[in-house]
């Protein structure tokens, strides 16, 4: 009974744990960033096409390792690899803007955003199938991502 509450508490944090995943006020701040470094546009640009293509090769391995160590472990290895990206970028400005730190940071975020594409829809449908209520996954779903 506690572990069938549990999970359904779960549930109801995942639409806040969304909104703080979601919540990316950096991205505008890390291209004026990376122009006041070299004095170009594009190379913040190019850090946020860093992030996006890093998260579009990282996809089908972060899959299979959420197959293999857990939806819950895979999140939270996300959100730690998340946080490293975050100290990445602040140590390349005491660097004076160590522009390929910023690179760094830039493949990190996107592997730990590749680590929570998937893996989040699969969490949601499974803890629904658990307590046998799987019809109810496309209004879960929709709730949550009301925050992104």
């Amino acid at each position: 009974m506690l572990v069938k509450l549990a999970i359904k508490r779960n549930i109801k944090l995942f639409p806040l744990y969304k909104f703080f995943l979601e919540f990316r006020p950096m991205l505008p701040v890390m291209i004026l960033f990376t122009n006041e470094l070299t004095g170009s546009y594009a190379v913040g640009m190019a850090v946020i096409s860093a992030i996006v293509f890093s998260q579009s090769l990282f996809e089908i391995p972060t899959g299979v390792l959420s197959d293999i160590i857990g939806r819950k472990k895979t999140l939270i290895v996300g959100i730690l690899v998340d946080i490293i990206a975050l100290c990445v970028y602040v140590i390349s400005i005491f660097y004076n803007g160590n522009v390929p730190a910023v690179f760094i940071g830039a493949v990190l975020q996107g592997f730990a955003l590749s680590m929570y594409s998937g893996t989040e829809n699969a969490l949601i449908y499974e803890t629904l199938d658990q307590l046998k209520i799987k019809r109810k996954y496309h209004h879960v779903y929709g709730r949550t991502n009301t925050f992104s």
